[in-house]
């Protein structure tokens, strides 16, 4: 399962437009839940922490994470479900 998708970084000195992010670690901010892909593959993208927010995330202090999104975690909980999570990989580029 590969999730691919745009977020917003919170950080833009180090995350800059079109940087494409390699997610390491997911939080469900609505359900205070975190989920840890396997990183079981080399690949020369930046790695940072996904956060899944309901609304649009307008301030960088609301987040613990380097990215932020309305779907990473939802994709992640159901892709759960079905496989290991050595086969879910979340892909964002960043947009802002």
């Amino acid at each position: 399962l590969v999730n691919i998708g745009i977020g917003g970084a919170k950080d833009p000195k180090r995350f800059q437009i079109g940087d494409v992010v390699v997610t390491n670690k997911v939080i469900d901010r609505t359900n205070e839940i975190e989920f840890y892909p396997d990183m079981v593959f080399a690949h020369s993208f930046k790695e940072g922490t996904l956060e899944t927010f309901l609304h649009p995330c307008t301030k960088s202090d609301e987040m613990d994470g380097d990215i932020a999104d309305m779907e990473g975690a939802g994709v992640v909980k159901a892709g759960s479900y079905f496989m290991d999570s050595s086969q879910i990989f979340v892909l964002k580029i960043v947009s802002v």
